[in-house]
């Protein structure tokens, strides 16, 4: 019988051969790689955090709620009434909730101390969830404003998420920008969600309402939110 071949025994370490050198162009692309890796796990979870968004987009009631993490107590809870293709009959673009006022809501009720005891304006209130907000954080009163028949769906969402006291606070105005009718310097903060569509609404007269509203000096506080648009017929 004949041996085995003989085999030698190598030590995998022996077998080993160093990786040479990666060329410059692979480690960048290797670096993108693994940002984008990275990048596109924080879209993700930031995706997540937006399914509010579309949520209650098309119902008929948008329900607002402040979350545990925020800094209001009592917790704030509201449903206002939206409606859908406002423009077609009339009350406007204004009869549902856009993106801009909840992101501002759910600001306001992170920082409620610069909104209690103040006396507020809510420019294109529509369905006047920012102006209600505002109210349910303590502020000392609030005048919601837009212009047409959607101040009627305004006043209606006063009505139903507001006790006699709280509406003893508010006003539902019809107010153009700018035109003088609620007064000039009386208001703490003014309250701008989603009314900045250059091509649909001038920048110009918002800009002179805030100038004309607010009171002088560094008192006067303005927040704006506005989601941007890139659409041709909008920016």
């Amino acid at each position: 019988m004949s041996s085995p071949p003989s085999t030698s025994a190598t030590s995998p370490s022996s077998s080993f051969t160093p990786a040479r050198p990666r060329h410059p162009a692979a480690l960048a692309f290797q670096s993108r790689s693994a940002a984008a890796i990275s990048s596109s796990s924080k879209i993700s979870r930031k995706v997540a955090e937006l399914g509010w968004r579309q949520a209650h987009s098309h119902s008929e009631y948008y329900p607002f709620a402040s979350s545990s993490s925020s800094s209001c107590s009592p917790p704030i809870s509201l449903s206002v009434r939206q409606k859908q293709c406002g423009e077609q009959d009339g009350t406007g673009t204004g009869a549902v909730v856009w993106n801009a006022a909840h992101v501002m809501s759910t600001y306001l009720c992170g920082s409620p101390e610069q909104v209690e005891g103040k006396k507020v304006a809510d420019l294109g209130t529509g369905t006047g969830l920012t102006g209600l907000v505002a109210l349910n954080l303590g502020a000392r009163e609030v005048t919601f404003t837009d212009v047409g028949p959607v101040l009627e769906l305004t006043r209606e969402n006063v009505s139903s998420n507001c006790s006699d006291e709280l509406v003893s606070k508010t006003s539902v105005s019809e107010y153009w920008w700018g035109s003088g009718t609620l007064g000039k310097h009386c208001y703490d903060m003014v309250l701008v969600a989603d009314c900045i569509l250059p091509k649909l609404y001038p920048i110009e007269p918002l800009v002179v309402a805030i100038d004309e509203l607010l009171v002088k000096g560094d008192a006067g506080v303005c927040f704006v939110s506005y989601e941007h648009r890139t659409w041709f017929e909008f920016d």
